[in-house]
């Protein structure tokens, strides 16, 4: 939206303002004789001369263009085929949240003084500002004694410039350090790209159970795949799986003999009523005290809810008003369940969480996940993606049509301008080294950057669209000049296609370079959202060099080679006719 409100705005101003501002500007230029300027425009014009020759060269060779463009072509295809895509890129935030487990049963006091180790150990990092720890909750395990939360504060950008100062490499050595503390279960991550669309930077997954809907098999079908997962000669793309589901946290289930409740004359519903009341306390009303509304709350004492024996004495009223123990109305026992039943698609369902190693692509990680899950899940188990992992799923495979629609469009448009279906071909075809520049620049730059290429993200897709109006540009002016010259003045086909290359040089060199110096402070960026404008920036930066640097030397030839045979073909209908 903000893209299309800018070429609007841009188009309204270029067809209205541009012109006033021409008239009331521009003066008669006079050559400079001396100087950094006649020392420049004497470059260009040497340059001039030598591109119009290879110009003329190349569209006198009609086969030879031919043989670069299917080249140019398969090359981009090939570079479409081996880009690795992802969603969204991995950015880094800041901070670092990390989850703790301890056994089932761990008190809250043990989990209090694991968490302030943990912090303690984490503090020596340099990289590492301030550690707040959150004992009793986890923001994958949910509320428990065991469970630890920590906030892990990095240092500012400007001081972490370094590659292995980056979060996704930090996330190891915080692993590492971590594992020194052997009592609880540590998994550090990144926090979403998009803040509030899932929990972690990476790939999230749901396991469900379709047929018995049994928790305890549940687990164990999701801690088989979480073996595997982790096994690092098996996965070794993988830092970590993980989830947030466990089946073995002790609980106490009272069994009610409903038939002694009903000799005792104790309604069903009382009994329940009482054990919620007392364990699990109940509103009343609120009272005033001076100033301040207070909540009343009743709740039994912890001496009268610390044990099962206590709960037994625990006493409940009859229907005719005598009062009755609980531990005569049945028995208190002991079992291993679930903390949190989570349903998906209304199946119990278990959330799994998947890292990637630095560099690794959400995308093909998402594909080798599903083949693991179709081969090793149960018969009547299933799996379902959540999250960025969904959005990403429910957009894979749209970057090569979203492309296509945009070069169909353009060709389009142009096919209504010229009035012919085949001056067009020359103006789209020339995109495709525009394309290739980009990919391979994706590539490369990446691994000149972070050590691994960059991925085929929703921005890089972004920029490949923006790149195709800014190359097509670049080929319009010499093809629109050369057909001039051809069907206007007369001139020979090669002739027009180098006068027009030559005529045109100048204005594209100067478009490409405010575009170049424009995209280059995205290509190189740091800080917050760094990774997204580096993408963006690449895509630019590096197609339009393509385009530039090669591009417009083959708009000539293509021009020369399509309007060759569009003549022989017409006077060949003419023969025939």
């Amino acid at each position: 939206m903000t893209l299309s409100a800018a070429v609007c705005f841009s188009t309204l101003c270029a067809l209205t303002l541009a012109p006033a501002l021409c008239s009331l500007i521009l003066r008669e230029a006079r050559p400079f004789q001396h100087g950094p300027f006649a020392w420049f425009n004497s470059l260009i014009n040497g340059f001039k001369a030598f591109f119009v020759t290879c110009a003329k060269w190349l569209a006198s060779r009609i086969f030879l263009t031919l043989m670069l463009l299917v080249l140019t072509i398969l090359l981009t295809v090939d570079s479409f085929m081996s880009s690795q895509t992802s969603f969204l890129p991995d950015e880094d935030q800041r901070v670092v949240l990390c989850q703790g487990t301890l056994p089932e049963g761990s008190t809250r006091d043990r989990t209090r003084d694991v968490s302030l180790r943990a912090a303690k150990l984490l503090g020596e990092i340099p990289e590492i500002n301030n550690v707040l720890t959150i004992t009793g909750f986890g923001m994958i395990g949910g509320q428990g004694e065991n469970q630890v939360t920590m906030i892990i504060d990095l240092t500012p950008w400007h001081k972490r410039k370094r590659r292995d100062q980056h979060v996704l490499v930090l996330l190891q050595k915080i692993q590492q350090v971590l594992n020194g503390i052997p009592e609880a279960k540590w998994t550090p991550f990144a926090p979403p790209a998009i803040p509030g669309v899932g929990l972690v930077n990476g790939v999230a997954v749901n396991i469900q159970d379709k047929g018995t809907a049994d928790p305890m098999r549940l687990h164990q079908v999701t801690q088989k795949i979480l073996s595997i997962l982790n096994d690092k000669q098996k996965n070794p793309s993988i830092m970590a799986a993980f989830t947030g589901f466990s089946a073995d946290t002790p609980h106490l289930r009272f069994l009610l003999d409903r038939v002694k409740a009903e000799m005792l004359n104790v309604p069903v519903g009382t009994v329940y009523t009482t054990l919620q009341n007392y364990l699990g306390s109940r509103y009343v009303n609120d009272v005033n005290l001076g100033t301040q509304v207070n909540r009343v709350t009743v709740q039994a004492d912890w001496s009268g809810r610390a044990t099962p024996e206590a709960v037994e004495r625990l006493y409940v009223r009859s229907n005719t008003g005598a009062m009755v123990p609980i531990g005569s109305l049945g028995t208190i026992v002991r079992e291993l369940g679930p903390r949190i039943i989570m349903t998906r698609d209304k199946y119990v369902a278990s959330g799994v969480q998947i890292l990637p190693m630095p560099g690794v692509a959400t995308g093909q990680l998402m594909k080798d996940v599903e083949e693991l899950l179709r081969r090793e899940l149960p018969s009547d188990f299933g799996f379902d993606w959540v999250a960025l992992s969904f959005q990403e799923k429910r957009n894979e495979g749209t970057a090569a049509p979203l492309i296509a629609l945009a070069i169909l469009f353009g060709y389009l448009f142009l096919v209504a301008q010229y009035e012919s279906w085949t001056i067009p071909l020359p103006v789209m075809l020339s995109i495709f080294v525009a394309v290739w520049g980009a990919l391979t620049g994706m590539k490369w730059w990446g691994i000149f950057m972070t050590g691994q290429p960059y991925p085929l993200s929703i921005y890089a897709q972004l920029g490949l669209v923006l790149l195709i109006g800014l190359a097509s540009k670049n080929a319009i002016l010499i093809v629109e000049f050369a057909k001039d010259k051809h069907e206007i003045e007369g001139l020979p086909i090669v002739e027009s296609a180098g006068l027009a290359a030559g005529e045109r040089l100048r204005a594209l060199l100067m478009t490409a370079l405010t575009t170049l110096l424009g995209t280059l402070p995205m290509m190189i960026a740091t800080g917050a959202g760094a990774t997204s404008r580096n993408h963006l920036g690449t895509t630019e930066f590096w197609g339009m060099f393509a385009s530039v640097g090669f591009g417009i030397l083959l708009v000539p030839g293509l021009y020369a080679l399509f309007q060759t045979w569009r003549e022989r073909i017409k006077a060949w209908f003419v023969k025939g006719e």
